[in-house]
């Protein structure tokens, strides 16, 4: 028994038609459709709610959503799961997150991680196939998508509950996916105190632990019976310009990693894919695999994770004690990529800083940036 997992999905306004006719081999190749059909199931992050409400929630950042009609493509991946823990989920407000789970029920998609309140946030969900049973479990860092005591959302991290439901879902069923939705955008590493908490999730009886967010492929590791991914990149994850604009490597957007999961193996393989000429289709590329097992060994040298934190802490506390120009200066001469910045603003101020250093021809800050 087979199961796969991709990453985001964000149906692109470009790809309206697309979505909305049905036309999913507009969307994957041949050979990733292939694939897929040889998977029992195949579980994606929508990253949106499918609705045709107009106002937007009260929040920080960009809000999406797609049409409802989306659904006519997706529900054409074989064996199809949606989860729905993730921070977009609310950006329209309880009636978008209603009316997704109206979408997906309508066509019988079964899915996890949302609900019309909290205490129907749907946290997990029981996979039966060939006789195994497969446990689902899946929640969000705490942003503006969770769900309240009376208004709909994504199902928030609570370690001390999930470690008991993950237990109990470890009795119940013969394999444990947690799928978890938090880290730091565009940065391949989980934070340390992520680490330490994915860990204790394994240790509560989860066998496969995968982190969505980042929007970037990250790193791996085993950790006693278990496997973490720490970040996979996005799926079909639509146009935006406000970040496309903004991000050093945009082959890095229009790539992912699918994890996939053999049940009576008990182990976990990495298939690579990549955007070529508006269709996702597997690549070959040696790099990306070289790559992230290069990131797999940086993990496990001792102390990586806390110096590579305290480095954009320092960052951080360099910039609001001597100014923006001050800090960029310091993260350039270390050679800190601005995509371990944890707030968005700090990501904001870098580039466009850097976009003014290139327009007045300063060589001295802008010569060697990768």
């Amino acid at each position: 028994m087979k199961i796969m997992i991709m990453s985001d999905v964000v149906p692109a306004a470009s790809a309206k038609n697309e979505y909305t006719d049905g036309a999913i081999e507009k969307l994957l190749s041949d050979g990733f459709r292939e694939k897929l059909h040889g998977a029992e199931f195949n579980i994606v992050n929508l990253e949106c709610p499918l609705t045709r409400e107009n106002e937007p929630a009260a929040k920080w950042g960009s809000s999406l959503k797609a049409l409802p009609e989306s659904m006519e493509a997706l529900k054409k991946i074989p064996g199809l799961v949606v989860n729905l823990a993730n921070n977009h989920i609310r950006d329209y407000g309880s009636q978008g997150v209603l009316d997704t789970i109206q979408v997906l029920e309508e066509h019988g998609i079964p899915y996890l991680g949302a609900g019309k309140d909290m205490e129907n946030s749907n946290r997990s969900l029981i996979l039966e196939k060939k006789s195994h049973k497969i446990g689902l479990y899946s929640c969000t860092e705490h942003e503006f998508s969770i769900a309240g005591e009376n208004s709909a959302g994504a199902h928030p991290v609570e370690e001390g509950e999930d470690i008991l439901a993950l237990q109990e879902l470890k009795r119940q069923t013969d394999y444990v996916i947690l799928l978890y939705h938090g880290g730091v955008e565009f940065y391949p590493y989980p934070t340390p105190e992520m680490q330490k908490r994915l860990r204790r999730y394994v240790r509560a009886g989860a066998d496969l632990v995968v982190c969505q967010h980042s929007h970037c492929i990250g790193c791996t590791e085993t950790y006693q019976n278990g496997v973490l991914v720490y970040g996979q990149g996005n799926f079909l994850f639509g146009e935006r310009p406000e970040v496309e604009a903004n991000i050093q490597d945009l082959n890095a957007w229009e790539s992912g990693m699918a994890v996939c999961a053999d049940i009576e193996e008990h182990n976990v393989k990495y298939l690579f894919y990549r955007n070529q000429n508006g269709r996702l289709d597997w690549t070959h590329e040696p790099e990306m695999l070289e790559k992230m097992q290069e990131r797999n060994k940086l993990l496990q040298t001792p102390g990586f994770l806390k110096e590579e934190c305290g480095l954009c802490f320092c960052f951080r506390n360099n910039i609001h004690q001597t100014g923006v120009r001050q800090g960029l200066m310091f993260l350039h001469i270390r050679s800190i990529r601005p995509e371990c910045l944890s707030r968005k603003d700090y990501r904001r101020r870098y580039f466009t800083l850097h976009r003014l250093v290139l327009q007045a021809g300063d060589i001295s800050l802008h010569h060697g940036f990768r």
